[in-house]
Parts: C-alpha cells; structure tokens; sequence
C-alpha cells in the first residue's frame, strides 16, 4: 500500500507537492503532511487484519482508476486545482481495490476517508470565521468594562486599533480540531451518535477556542499599555 502512495506521488508529482505544501507561498499551512502520516500509521495498525485478506485483482477498479485520470485531467484544463487533488488523493483507494481487490479497500475504508482532510477546502469559511471571531471578540471586551467601537473586523480601543486578518481567523484550529476528533471518536467509540457528537464538540472547541485567544490577545495587550 505505501508503494501505491509511491507511484501515485510520482506520477502527479506537481499535484501532491502542491498538497503538502512545497513550494507554496510562505506562511500558507496545510493539513496534508500530518493527514498523510496519520493514515499511514492507520493502515499500519490494520496490517495483521490485512495479513490475513486473499489477494484478489479486482480489474473493474480500474474504470475507477481511469475515470479519476479524466477527472484529474479536467482539472488541469479548467485551472480547477480542488478536482485535480481530489482525483489525486481518490486514486490511492482506487489502485488499491483494482490490484488488492474489495475486501482491502473494506478493511481500509477509514484510513482512505481520513485522506479526504488532506483537501485544502476550509478556505471557504475563513471570511464567516473572522466575523465569529470579531463579535465574540467585541462582546467579550464590552463585557470586560473596555470601551470598544468595531467595524467588520476591525477594532478601536483606548489603548490602540486591531483587525482580525485572514490567518487569524481560526480555520487551522477548526480543521485539526475536526481531524483529532475525528480519529479519537472513531477509536474510542462505537455508537455512531457518540461519534456524531464527539466530533461536532472537537469542531466547536477549535472554534471557540480561537476566540478566546483573540480576546486575551487584545486584553493583554490593552492591559499592559501594549507592552506584552
């Protein structure tokens, strides 16, 4: 299986670089290596349960495989850079049910859907974010007795003006609370409504935590005459 990591990377090299982030503009984060470790360790952890599967060629799977490839192909044509990742990372789990057959992409299905968070797609929320974050951020201060006047998500106080950028909007947070939560509720628990709902606090926590630290950014700051 990690040989099938192998040659897809190397065939759609430019694809997975931009998925890990190599070569991209500096101060941009992505999730990909960390998701990519964690399945591997996954797949790891099922090796025995693997060790036991027949190997079966499954040459249906390959429609799948050359499907993607159009898809991936697509992609480049448009500039649509989310279809190209998304055919790339949809080609692991493919070229494995063609050459290992249905019952390894069963026993994989996990790890494979893990994969998916590897998508750089959070971007989409980061404006909706850095509203949450700018009004929980004036409330709080308000209800701190410090004067405040807002505009979007920009800040004035006695102590000096603030805007909540792009990268402070919490998203990394959102997106690795989400994965983490994700992996511990699929571990620990069995009831898909533990899971359900484990997950949906995960998500919740890395939002509001993110609010929380704007605030105490602010409030620090504001305290301390903009010492600290």
């Amino acid at each position: 299986v990690a040989v099938v990591f192998a040659v897809v990377a190397f065939i759609y090299w430019p694809t997975v670089a931009h998925l890990l982030g190599i070569g991209t503009p500096p101060g941009s984060t992505t999730d990909a290596p960390l998701v990519v470790l964690v399945v591997l360790i996954l797949i790891w952890n099922l090796h025995q349960r693997l060790a036991l599967l027949p190997i079966h060629v499954f040459p249906w799977g390959a429609i799948l495989v050359v499907g993607l490839g159009f898809v991936w192909l697509g992609g480049q044509l448009v500039y649509t850079r989310v279809f190209t990742q998304l055919a790339v990372l949809g080609m692991v789990p493919a070229v494995v049910l063609t050459v290992f057959g249905p019952k390894w992409l069963r026993v994989l299905g996990f790890p494979f859907f893990i994969l998916l968070f590897a998508l750089p797609i959070w971007g989409i929320l980061v404006p909706t974010l850095v509203k949450w974050s700018a009004f929980f951020s004036e409330m709080a201060i308000r209800i701190s007795g410090v004067p405040i006047y807002r505009d979007g998500a920009y800040f004035i106080l006695p102590s000096g003006s603030w805007s909540i950028a792009d990268a402070c909007s919490g998203v990394a947070f959102f997106s690795t609370s989400l994965l983490l939560g994700t992996l511990y509720a699929w571990t620990i628990y069995e009831s898909s409504r533990k899971r359900a709902l484990f997950i949906l606090a995960a998500a919740a926590i890395g939002v509001i935590g993110n609010w929380v630290r704007v605030y105490l950014t602010i409030m620090i700051a504001h305290i301390s005459d903009n010492r600290y």
